[in-house]
C-alpha cells in the first residue's frame, strides 16, 4: 500500500487532487478533496476506520462533487450568516418594489442582528435539527433584551424568519431539501388557549359606516380630512374582502379586477393580495365593486402601480391609529366582553358573517388565505352554531321505524 506512517499521521492519495489522512487527534479518517477553479479544499470526516471502507467512501463523495461541479450547482455549505446576509438582501430589493413590507423586513433584520447571528454564528445551514427549537428557546430566554421574557409573537416571528431563511436556501439551491428540519414555537408558547377575537356585529357595522362620515366632517383640516376619507373606504374595502391589515399598504390599483363569471353569469371583484402569507387572488363582496368606483373617483392617484389606500403618491396615511380614535369618539372601541377592536377586526367580522352565510370552512379558508385550522380555532363555535340543528338532531318517539 502506498500508505506513509509515523507516530501522528498516515496519508494515502487516491488521485490527483483526492486524499484521505488520519492523525493522532480521532481514529476516523478524513477526506480533502481540492475544488477545481476555486483554490479551495473540501474537508469532511468519513467517519470510518477501515482504510478500505474510506476510499471507497471518498470516491463516492469525490464523484457526486465532480457532477455538482459539471452541473454547476454550489459545493462548498452554505453558513446560516451568509444566507441571512443574502436573504435580507433580496428582501430590500422587494421591499423598493413594493413587493415586500418594510415593516416586516424590520423586525426580521433586528432578530438577524440581535439573535440569529449570535445563536448560529458560524454554523452551517445543513446543521439545524430537529431539537434545534428546544436549544433556541433555552438560549433565547437568556439572552433576552433587557432580561424580558419575549412574548410568543416575537419567538414566532423569530422562528419564522429562520424558516424563510432554510426555504430560501433549498429554492436557490445552496441545501438540498428536506435535510433542514423546520423551527417551530415552544409547546409551552405553541398550547396557549386562542382567544375569541374582537369583531363588530351587523347592527355595529351600520353605525360605524355612519360615524366614518361624521368622523370627515369633524375633520380639523385639508390633510386630516383626506386621511379619513381613506379611512372610509379603507374600512369598507378591508370588511367586503377579510383582507389582512398587512395587505393593504401593498395593495395597488394593477392588483384590483373584475372579472367576469360564465358560471353565474355576472361579474366579481378581485384583490390581489400579498401580505404575510403566499400571494393569491381573493374574491371579495359584491358591495366593494360600487364602493371602488366611488374611491377611485376621489383618489388622488390612480395609475396601476398607485397605492390603492394612498393620500399622497406613495405613501399609505396612520389608518390604525385614526380608525382607533374615531371607535373611541363614538364608543365602539370595545366589544362585549370589552377586547379593544382595531382594523383587523374587521377582517374577524367578515369571516364571522360568511360562516354565519353557511360559507363552507375550506372555502372561507382558502379566499382569506389561512388555513382551517386557523378558522376552526377562532369561530368554530359559529360554524357549530350553524349546523346545530344538525349536530342535535334527535328521532322522534312516534317516528315510524327505519325499514330493515
Amino acid at each position: 500500500m502506498d500508505v506513509e506512517v509515523d507516530s501522528l499521521k498516515e496519508t494515502k492519495e487516491i488521485e490527483d487532487g483526492l486524499l484521505i489522512w488520519r492523525d493522532s487527534k480521532s481514529p476516523y479518517w478524513q477526506m480533502r478533496a481540492y475544488v477545481t477553479g476555486t483554490r479551495r479544499y473540501i474537508r469532511q470526516s468519513l467517519k470510518t476506520t477501515d482504510l478500505h471502507a474510506a476510499v471507497v467512501e471518498a470516491r463516492k463523495r469525490w464523484m457526486r462533487l465532480q457532477v455538482r461541479i459539471e452541473d454547476n450547482l454550489p459545493v462548498f455549505e452554505m453558513r446560516i450568516e451568509k444566507a441571512c446576509d443574502l436573504w435580507l438582501s433580496e428582501k430590500e430589493d422587494l421591499v423598493k418594489k413594493g413587493a415586500y413590507k418594510a415593516s416586516v423586513l424590520r423586525v426580521a433584520k433586528g432578530a438577524i442582528k440581535r439573535y440569529l447571528k449570535s445563536y448560529f454564528k458560524g454554523r452551517s445551514l445543513s446543521s439545524i435539527d430537529h431539537s434545534e427549537s428546544v436549544r433556541y428557546w433555552t438560549w433565547r430566554l437568556n439572552n433576552a433584551k433587557r432580561s424580558a421574557q419575549p412574548s410568543k409573537v416575537t419567538i414566532g416571528a423569530e422562528l419564522n424568519t429562520i424558516n424563510q431563511i432554510v426555504e430560501w436556501a433549498e429554492i436557490k439551491g445552496h441545501l438540498k431539501r428536506g435535510v433542514v428540519s423546520r423551527l417551530k414555537k415552544p409547546k409551552a408558547l405553541a398550547k396557549t388557549k386562542v382567544n375569541r377575537r374582537a369583531a363588530f356585529s351587523r347592527e355595529e357595522m351600520k353605525t360605524l359606516f355612519t360615524v366614518l362620515k361624521l368622523w370627515q366632517q369633524e375633520a380639523r383640516n385639508d390633510r386630516d380630512r383626506m386621511v379619513r376619507t381613506v379611512l372610509y373606504y379603507a374600512v369598507k374595502l378591508v370588511y367586503y374582502s377579510g383582507m389582512r391589515t398587512n395587505d393593504m399598504p401593498l395593495l395597488r390599483w394593477q392588483d384590483v379586477k373584475a372579472t367576469w363569471s360564465d358560471k353565474d353569469s355576472q361579474w366579481y371583484v378581485q384583490f390581489f393580495l400579498r401580505g404575510k402569507v403566499e400571494p393569491r387572488w381573493v374574491v371579495a363582496q359584491h358591495d366593494a365593486g360600487p364602493l371602488l368606483i366611488e374611491w377611485r373617483n376621489i383618489c388622488p392617484h390612480t395609475e396601476p402601480d398607485d397605492l390603492v389606500f394612498a393620500y399622497k403618491k406613495g405613501e399609505m396615511p396612520l389608518l390604525e391609529q385614526s380608525f382607533r380614535n374615531c371607535l373611541k369618539r363614538f364608543d365602539l372601541w370595545l366589544d362585549g366582553d370589552g377586547a379593544p377592536r382595531s382594523l383587523y377586526s374587521l377582517r374577524h367580522t367578515a369571516a364571522t358573517e360568511a360562516l354565519d352565510r353557511g360559507v363552507p370552512i375550506e372555502d372561507l379558508a382558502r379566499n382569506m388565505r389561512t388555513s382551517v385550522q386557523v378558522i376552526m380555532d377562532h369561530y368554530g363555535h359559529i360554524a357549530n352554531l350553524d349546523k346545530a340543528s344538525v349536530l342535535t338532531y334527535r328521532q322522534r318517539d312516534d317516528a315510524p321505524e327505519r325499514p330493515v
